[in-house]
């Protein structure tokens, strides 16, 4: 097995004028080898393409919901809340009650029994959280969650907003 190095090298010219006017001019080299990397062992595996994160819930927050962080903690994010424009972190994993640690996920599939999407259509950031196809009549912006890859399942996607 042959291993490869890689040599870096700097040269650097170094002037010294000394005090009767002459200077003295000397070329400096220095050298590093480094050895070729080795691979540290695997990380967990998650979903693919996924991107999680966890955060402590401000108030009651149900499952399947579009989210934003507020300082209070993770709330339902609404189209008809202008304040909500642009900040939607993702949709929720599970439910989970006000003060308890709760997972959204802020790109890649989720898939839900209960949702009968139109496959390849966008998903839409509707009322109180709710993922919609059809972007409400209150809403005061619109925001891309994702697009339905079944009937039950989408990807997460988060666009930019559009405001009215």
């Amino acid at each position: 097995m042959t291993q490869e190095v890689l040599v870096v090298s700097e040269t650097e010219q170094l002037i010294v004028q000394e005090t009767s006017g002459q200077s003295v001019t000397e070329q400096v080299v220095s050298q590093e080898v480094l050895s070729e990397g080795v691979q540290g062992p695997p990380g967990p595996t998650g979903p693919g393409g996924s991107i999680t994160n966890t955060a402590t819930a401000a108030e009651a927050v149900g499952g399947h919901r579009a989210v934003v962080n507020t300082p209070s903690g993770i709330a339902y994010a609404d189209a008809d809340n202008l304040a909500h424009c642009g900040r939607v972190v993702g949709i929720t994993t599970a439910a989970a009650g006000a003060g308890s640690p709760i997972t959204f996920q802020a790109s890649g599939k989720i898939t839900e029994p209960s949702w009968f999407w139109s496959p390849n259509a966008d998903i839409w950031l509707g009322l109180n959280g709710l993922p919609t196809q059809t972007i409400p009549g209150a809403a005061v912006f619109a925001q891309r969650l994702g697009f339905a890859l079944s009937p039950t399942e989408m990807w997460v996607e988060l666009g930019e907003p559009v405001v009215f």
